[in-house]
């Protein structure tokens, strides 16, 4: 009937739902470890050698304790059914709940060596792709798989516990797995985040080329904050550029914000956390638009933003960058540059005060020769 269509699943369906899933997975895993992990690893020490070992532990690291762990589950599962096991496996089972937290941790840079090694290595690239097209499994997929599986395994307990009557003597204990299977989801929340701002970063880099160094391993902790086209005051015509907003550098380059490797990105600044003083509101508006001014050690400068709330949202991507960076701002007032303005609006320079002329150029030198005048005197004592 309609009425018990409507209703939740029994808890006998759930059960037979579970062990069908835990079945499945198993193949996936075992379908991986034969099609990708063991040959590459049998070649270890070979003439047809595509990786080194501990580039292949590298890669498939801990799926063979998951893989073990999945196949004693799918055994118990049969023997007492999918859900008791299930529940066993999260409020009993620590050693399963590291395997996957471990996992977890790990994939990002697993997912990293992946794709790098396919973009240097023609040879394993020419490999993968054979198999993925033998098998019509993509191997980032199924490495993926393990991360995903945690999210079912969420649904399921879900599921069960809603199928629980008041007066099970289990329902605590399944109550207990599904809490602890959703900390355990979280886990994933934050290695999916750290994967997309990785392939972020990754594109990012192969747009700017050499011209700036985006992924390093000495900055492992820097991620995109915030990109977008903004307008800024140059000094002849005001230009649109992209703006990328780091963890603890603020870039400035021509090109699309958004495009494929192809699109290049043409460097003009990157100013780092330290030399940013201040990133805030004003009201001067230009042609409707709405400003934030720009306070640097080097140059100052205002931007427009195209509607007042992309001008707050900057903003307040700048505190979050700020408090991520965690590095000293300069003081405002002491060691920033003035703004810089459009040369039909200044007719003398705001450093010295000297009178532009046909000639004189309208960059100042004062803060240069200061700065090497104070250099020499340091080296000279």
């Amino acid at each position: 009937s309609a009425m018990g269509e409507n209703k939740n699943k029994s808890e006998d369906e759930v059960e037979i739902e579970i062990l069908r899933s835990e079945q499945e997975y198993f193949l996936v895993l075992t379908s991986l470890y034969k099609s990708f992990h063991l040959p590459l690893e049998r070649a270890v020490g070979t003439k047809e050698q595509l990786m080194k070992r501990d580039n292949v532990n590298k890669l498939f690291g801990g799926l063979d304790s998951i893989r073990d762990l999945v196949e004693g589950l799918v055994q118990q599962m049969k023997e007492r059914g999918g859900g008791p096991v299930l529940v066993d496996l999260f409020t009993r089972s620590s050693w399963g709940v590291k395997n996957y937290s471990r996992y977890i941790a790990g994939f990002p840079d697993a997912l990293h060596h992946l794709r790098r090694k396919l973009h240097d290595h023609p040879q394993f690239l020419k490999f993968v792709q054979g198999v993925e097209e033998q098998s019509g499994f993509k191997l980032e997929d199924m490495l993926e798989r393990p991360v995903h599986r945690v999210e079912e395994y969420v649904d399921m307990l879900r599921k069960l516990v809603a199928s629980t009557p008041l007066s099970h003597p289990d329902r605590v204990q399944r109550f207990e797995a599904l809490d602890c299977a959703e900390r355990l989801s979280e886990e994933v929340l934050e290695s999916a985040k750290s994967v997309a701002q990785d392939r972020e970063l990754e594109m990012l880099q192969m747009r700017f080329g050499g011209s700036l160094e985006i992924k390093s391993t000495a900055l492992v902790d820097r991620f995109l904050v915030k990109s977008g086209e903004l307008t800024k005051i140059c000094r002849k015509n005001d230009k649109v550029f992209s703006f990328f907003l780091f963890s603890d550098m603020l870039v400035y380059a021509e090109g699309p914000v958004s495009a494929g490797p192809e699109n290049r990105l043409r460097l003009h600044r990157a100013i780092g956390m330290d030399e940013i003083a201040s990133f805030k509101h004003t009201d001067a508006q230009r042609d409707g638009k709405f400003g934030i001014l720009v306070h640097t050690t080097q140059k100052s400068f205002v931007v427009y933003t195209d509607s007042a709330d992309e001008r707050n949202a900057w903003l307040v991507a700048y505190t979050t960058a700020r408090e991520k960076s965690r590095i000293a701002a300069p003081i405002e007032g002491v060691d920033v540059a003035p703004v810089w303005k459009p040369d039909n609006s200044v007719d003398s320079c705001m450093l010295c005060n000297r009178k532009f002329k046909m000639l004189r150029r309208k960059v100042c030198l004062l803060p240069i020769l200061t700065s090497l005048l104070d250099q020499s005197g340091k080296e000279s004592t």
